[in-house]
């Protein structure tokens, strides 16, 4: 989380995160995010990169 809070749910399990926290979401992992009053700004990396995320030509 770069600014801002929300609650992650992430495979049923839910977890209130904070700037400077981070979460693992795995392939295919069912999740969902309510993000706080003010909103979020996060940073997600995917790896391998998502084929649906490309540039497309």
């Amino acid at each position: 989380m770069i600014e801002g809070d929300a609650t992650f749910t992430i495979d049923g399990v839910s977890r209130h995160l904070k700037v400077g926290d981070y979460y693992f979401i795995g392939s295919n992992v069912t999740h969902a995010v309510v993000p706080g009053p003010g909103g979020i700004i996060g940073l997600d990396v995917f790896g391998p990169p998502r084929e649906d995320y490309l540039p497309r030509e």
